[in-house]
């Protein structure tokens, strides 16, 4: 069982309402780093937004998540597969699987940064306080935000999903960085109320098959604060 997540963090942030992991291309060619920012805003989640727009490739649960039933157990995370190892981000509350060989590069109170041995494939982790009431009209105001810097982005899908019976949305894109083309995906979920969580990853799109498992690795086997108290409560309950 992870025991950082279940460390209570020291402080509690501000109010974000805008969120995302996006990676907007590499320094000079030959400097093997990513340079990752993240979008921020501090505008109150009750002022005036832009309708979401669901259009027929932005079904709910079309990345193969089905809605929780109201009372029903959330699913568990998954174990850790060979060659990853759990890394625990106490500051955070999580905890998730890294790849073995790669480098922590930068943490916040927030967010936090992994890196491949090249220095062209990232992971980033987001948490903040108070999830918003939807994440994809989140991801839609990151999108034009970013799309005004980088006329290279291009959606490849974003849809409402749900992760763990939470409500959820996932964003694919592609764009094109100082030497190559990248690949990007972003998953932002949470119970409206609770933390707000986002699990990104990103990489050159030539091989962006041989990267792309590597999300989907974090995200079955992601643990945050509230995973660890209801494996505990578990225990407890089976012990009683």
């Amino acid at each position: 069982m992870p025991d950082g997540a279940g460390g209570a963090r020291g402080r509690r942030r501000g109010r974000a309402t805008l969120w995302g992991a996006v990676a907007v291309g590499l320094i000079a060619a030959g400097a093997g780093a990513v340079v990752v920012y993240l979008a921020s805003s501090d505008k109150d989640d009750g002022g005036a937004r832009p309708s979401a727009r669901q259009s027929a490739s932005q079904r709910p649960g079309s990345d193969g998540a089905v809605p929780a039933k109201p009372g029903a157990p959330k699913p568990k995370p998954s174990p850790v597969l060979a060659g990853y190892h759990l890394v625990h981000e106490k500051d955070l509350g999580v905890s998730f699987p890294v790849p073995d060989g790669w480098t922590r590069k930068s943490g916040t109170g927030e967010q936090v940064d992994y890196v491949d041995p090249t220095g062209k494939v990232g992971i980033k982790i987001n948490v903040l306080d108070f999830a918003s009431s939807d994440h994809l009209e989140h991801f839609e105001d990151i999108e034009a935000q970013w799309r005004e810097r980088e006329p290279t982005l291009k959606r490849l899908r974003m849809q409402r999903t749900t992760f763990r019976g939470d409500p959820a949305a996932i964003w694919e894109f592609s764009f094109r960085g100082r030497a190559s083309d990248f690949r990007g995906i972003d998953l932002g979920f949470g119970e409206v109320g609770k933390e707000e969580y986002a699990i990104y990853v990103s990489g050159p799109s030539e091989q962006w098959s041989e990267y792309r498992p590597i999300f989907d690795v974090i995200k079955h086997s992601f643990h945050t604060a509230d995973d660890v108290k209801r494996a505990q409560g578990a225990a407890a309950g089976t012990d009683s």
